[in-house]
């Protein structure tokens, strides 16, 4: 059984192999987002507030939730559906850890459930994905923190 953070670590190593199959105007936005996920399970030095701030800054211009609606790429649909999933996944986990009393409405309902899709898209976005999901969950398991650049390294190990 996986625990929270290992599945936040999977849902990151595998949003690493989509994000560096998207076309979009929104690659520096999502870069930025994903590198304070890995930095906040790396060493818990981002605030919830500010993961969250990628996702909705509270207006209808900028942050993801608002860039994927934007994008008119349709190739880009689970992507940034799996993009989501992950980066809340990781803002709900840093939520939990801060205590926190309140949580943005879109935090509110994120859950083990939200893993589950994740994975499930993973097959219709990708066969290859799915080939390397136990190879890639016992590498998650067998490891307590996972930077970045291991998981991008194990990502080239198993060709995605």
């Amino acid at each position: 059984m996986m625990t929270p953070k290992q599945k936040a670590y999977l849902m990151l190593i595998y949003s690493e192999a989509i994000f560096k199959t998207m076309t979009t105007t929104y690659r520096e936005q999502i870069r930025i987002a994903l590198d304070k996920s890995w930095q906040w399970l790396e060493s818990q030095s981002v605030s919830a507030d500010e993961l969250y701030s990628d996702l909705d800054d509270g207006t209808e211009l900028h942050g993801l939730y608002i860039y994927m609606q934007m994008d008119s790429n349709e190739d880009n649909v689970l992507k940034w559906d799996n993009l989501s999933y992950a980066l809340s996944y990781v803002v709900k986990l840093a939520y939990d850890k801060e205590g926190a009393d309140y949580l943005p409405e879109p935090i509110e309902n994120v859950s083990d459930e939200i893993f589950d899709l994740f994975v499930e898209n993973l097959q219709a976005l990708n066969p290859n994905y799915n080939t390397c999901l136990h190879q890639v969950d016992n590498f998650v398991q067998k490891q307590e923190v996972i930077t970045k650049e291991e998981a991008i390294k194990e990502l080239s190990v198993f060709g995605l």
